[in-house]
């Protein structure tokens, strides 16, 4: 892969998402680029937030999940650690309860 290319793929996959939960009733979206938090998306609800860490290249290793569990345990928010593989999004686990299931059908 090209340098960058893990990075734009990533991007891509942030951008694509926050488009997703526009669509699906997000009052607002965001990615949070290039700032190296501990969330690359963050979607709000009227009633609720989620926070989404999403890996593009490899899958989240359980060092991945022990650093987000630490930055989302005194938030008020859904969390999920995704997986961008084969050009589906695949959730991990939500709030640190894991599970593979699709985000979304067919390729982004």
């Amino acid at each position: 892969m090209k340098p960058g290319g893990q990075y734009r793929k990533g991007a891509n996959a942030e951008r694509w998402l926050v488009k997703w939960y526009l669509r699906h009733g997000a009052l607002h979206a965001m990615r949070t680029a290039g700032s190296h938090s501990s969330f690359d998306v963050i979607a709000l609800f009227k009633d609720h937030t989620e926070v989404v860490q999403l890996k593009a290249g490899s899958k989240p290793t359980s060092k991945d999940s022990i650093k987000f569990l630490k930055a989302i345990k005194d938030i008020a928010a859904s969390a999920y650690l995704v997986h961008l593989t084969r050009g589906q999004i695949i959730i991990t686990w939500m709030n640190g309860r894991g599970f593979l299931s699709p985000l979304c059908d067919g390729k982004l």
